[in-house]
């Protein structure tokens, strides 16, 4: 049976903490802070869930993770960098940028049964520099209705 755990980011502390409690009752959340529990409005904070899994260094891993990964899609192999979203019912890496022309259906999710290897290095939050740093400076990616297609643009 897969443990439910979630975790929530407080912006003013730049910290994300392990979720206590839940109080839907009073709309409130009790975050485990190591030292006891700070209460915060449920609206205030972005919740994030564990996803059942943990990366290749054995770190669980949560949604809005930021990822390096290794993917095989087809008689390809892409790396790149994904943020790990919910596609319905399953979890899935979204590119942000890849290394070479790669193209993935549907909307650029890379299921996690394509990838080979997967190593967190941060998250939306605390470290919003990884989804800001994918400019179309060195990649562009771009969507159709039926492929994300990723392209090293050479400059």
């Amino acid at each position: 049976m897969n443990e439910i755990k979630f975790r929530a980011f407080v912006e003013n502390k730049n910290t994300m903490y392990p979720v206590g409690i839940f109080d839907f009752n009073q709309e409130e959340v009790f975050l485990w802070t190591g030292n006891g529990h700070i209460r915060k409005r449920l609206k205030s904070l972005p919740i994030m869930q564990y996803i059942y899994r943990k990366d290749d260094n054995g770190v669980e891993m949560y949604e809005d993770d930021i990822v390096k990964f290794r993917a095989k899609i087809g008689e390809n192999i892409a790396h790149g960098i994904g943020i790990i979203k919910r596609d319905g019912t399953s979890w899935k890496v979204k590119v942000l940028k890849c290394n070479r022309y790669t193209v993935y259906k549907p909307r650029g999710l890379i299921p996690f049964e394509n990838i080979t290897n997967i190593r967190v290095i941060g998250n939306s939050y605390e470290n919003p520099e990884y989804i800001e740093a994918v400019s179309y400076t060195h990649l562009r990616a771009h969507e159709t209705s039926l492929h994300l297609v990723c392209r090293l643009l050479l400059e």
